[in-house]
């Protein structure tokens, strides 16, 4: 089933418009067949004549109804089309935000990582512990940073209203924190003496 058409000034002006306009070629076309060669027939051209000059000021009225509806329709998609723009530059910004981000996260894993990687290398060898220390130190300092780098994601994530990066970076954050916290008991444990394995 077929719905209802909404209504239109613009169409309804159109419409308006176009039945005088065939009332106007139906009147101009009976005066063209009408003979005019007695009174009664010169009667009938007077009155289509009439009819002519009553349709004419109709078709102005439609016009300028029409020429008003256009215009209005213009005055509508203007403002349309500067919302378009207004929330296509919303969406190209936030498209950025969102890339920095998930850039900022995605090297921020990667520094994890490396940190880790970094870790297991140094303490690996047979050295002295005062090396080890040293190495545990250097990596719970990294840690640190990278716990305050989570953070400032995790921030911006929220500022920008992007709560799936703002969870994400809280988990990353909570993990490196916790690690930094053992590391950082760890080298207590190396300063007072115990030896950890």
């Amino acid at each position: 089933m077929r719905k209802p058409d909404l209504p239109s000034p613009l169409r309804d002006a159109a419409e308006a418009l176009d039945r005088e306009l065939e009332r106007y070629a139906e009147l101009a076309a009976d005066l063209k067949r009408e003979p005019a060669t007695s009174e009664k027939s010169l009667r009938r051209s007077a009155r289509i004549l009439q009819g002519l000059a009553e349709t004419e000021q109709l078709l102005g009225q439609h016009l300028g109804r029409l020429v008003a509806a256009i215009d209005a329709r213009r005055t509508q998609q203007e403002a349309t089309t500067a919302e378009v723009q207004r929330l296509a530059g919303l969406v190209q910004s936030r498209t950025a935000l969102f890339a920095n981000l998930l850039q900022r996260c995605d090297t921020l894993a990667k520094k994890a990582a490396e940190a880790g990687a970094s870790l297991q290398e140094r303490t690996a060898g047979e050295s002295e512990p005062e090396s080890n220390l040293a190495a545990l130190e250097i990596t719970a300092a990294g840690l640190e940073q990278l716990v305050r780098e989570a953070d400032a994601i995790g921030v911006a994530a929220r500022d920008g209203d992007f709560a799936d990066i703002a969870r994400q970076t809280d988990g990353l954050k909570a993990q490196l924190t916790a690690a930094h916290r053992k590391l950082v008991a760890t080298c207590e444990r190396f300063r007072q003496g115990r030896v950890v394995h």
